[in-house]
C-alpha cells in the first residue's frame, strides 16, 4: 500500500495489466438482497525506514512547524490538527482540543508518545521513530453503504477484532443467518461483525453435520473475561438451538479443529497439544479422551 495524495489516505496497489492501480478499499461484499454493501479498508503504511515514509512524515514537519526551528510545540501541534483535517485522523486526534476533559487528555498521551526524550517539543526524529513503530498509523475500518444511494450508513474501526495492519485478512462475506458480516483470515479464522450492534465475536471454528442439517460453532466474543461458547444452529433456518458455556470444559486449551462424530451425536473438539475432549450433543456433556497430536480460542 501507499499513501495516495489523490484520497488523503492509505491505499492498496491492486495488480493488474502489468501497472499498478489505487483501489482505497481492499475487501467489498454485497449483502443477499443487494441493498446493502460493505467495505474493509486495511492501512498498510510503507515499511519502516524507507524513504517514502521519511520524505512523506519530512513534509507534514515541515508544514506543521510554523517558525522552521526544527523543533514542534504544543501549540504549533495543536493549530496544524485544527487546519489538517488528514494530520488529525493520521493522530487519531480531534481537530478541536479543549483545555478540559477527554479530548485534552487524549492529545497530551499522543504528544508524550512522540517525545520520546521528553523536551516538551517534537523533532522529526521524534516523529519518524513514532510512525517507524507503526503509531499513528489508520485503523483498520469496516463502512457500511446503501447500495442504492451510496449514501455511508456507518463506519466503524475494526483494530478491535482484527490486526491493526489489518494483515492476515483473506475476504469478507455477508452471513446470511444473521445480520452480520464475516471477515475471514487466512489463518481459517472468522471474525463475526454485527451490523446492529458494531460487536465483533471471534468464530474460531465451525463444522457441518454429516446430513448437513446442522452447524456446530465454537466461538470466542472479544471482550475481556469472555467465556468460550459453543452453539448448535439449524442450517436450513440459521436458528440456535441451543448455546453452552464451554469454558470450563476447554480449561484454557488451544483448540485445533471441531468435527462432529459420524457415528454419534457427538462433537470431538481436538486440542494443540494432542488431547481430545468429546462434547456429547444431547446431554452437553464434556469428557476428556486420552491425547493422541494437535490453535487457539
Amino acid at each position: 500500500m501507499v499513501w495516495c495524495s489523490g484520497c488523503s489516505g492509505w491505499c492498496a496497489r491492486v495488480l493488474g495489466g502489468g501497472e499498478d492501480a489505487l483501489a482505497p478499499e481492499v475487501f467489498a461484499a454485497s449483502a443477499p438482497d443487494n441493498s446493502l454493501t460493505a467495505k474493509l479498508a486495511v492501512p498498510v503504511p510503507p515499511a519502516a525506514g524507507s524513504e517514502e515514509l521519511l520524505a512523506q512524515l519530512s513534509a507534514v514537519f515541515d508544514a506543521i512547524d510554523k517558525n522552521h526551528d526544527g523543533a514542534v510545540s504544543r501549540s504549533e501541534l495543536l493549530l496544524a490538527l485544527r487546519h489538517d483535517p488528514a494530520l488529525a485522523e493520521r493522530l487519531r486526534l480531534p481537530q478541536h482540543v479543549r483545555q478540559e476533559g477527554g479530548t485534552r487528555a487524549a492529545f497530551e498521551r499522543v504528544f508524550a508518545e512522540i517525545d520520546a526524550d521528553g523536551s516538551a517539543t517534537l523533532s522529526l526524529r521524534d516523529f519518524a521513530r513514532y510512525f517507524e513503530r507503526g503509531a499513528g498509523g489508520a485503523a483498520p475500518v469496516l463502512t457500511l453503504v446503501d447500495a442504492e444511494t451510496s449514501d455511508v450508513l456507518w463506519e466503524a474501526d475494526v483494530s478491535g477484532a482484527i490486526r491493526a495492519d489489518g494483515a492476515g485478512v483473506r475476504g469478507i462475506s455477508f452471513c446470511t443467518s444473521s445480520y452480520a458480516l464475516r471477515i475471514a483470515l487466512l489463518d481459517g479464522g472468522i471474525v463475526e461483525f454485527n451490523l446492529e450492534t458494531k460487536a465483533s465475536t471471534q468464530v474460531v471454528f465451525e463444522t457441518q453435520a454429516p446430513d448437513g442439517s446442522l452447524l456446530a460453532r465454537l466461538e470466542c466474543p472479544q471482550l475481556k473475561g469472555a467465556h468460550r461458547m459453543l452453539s448448535l444452529i439449524e442450517e436450513d433456518t440459521g436458528a440456535t438451538l441451543w448455546q453452552n458455556d464451554v469454558q470450563h470444559a476447554l480449561a484454557g486449551r488451544q483448540v485445533d479443529s471441531i468435527a462432529f462424530d459420524r457415528t454419534r451425536f457427538v462433537l470431538d473438539i481436538h486440542d494443540a497439544a494432542g488431547g481430545r475432549i468429546e462434547f456429547n450433543l444431547e446431554t452437553k456433556e464434556a469428557v476428556p479422551v486420552a491425547a493422541t497430536s494437535r490453535r487457539l480460542c
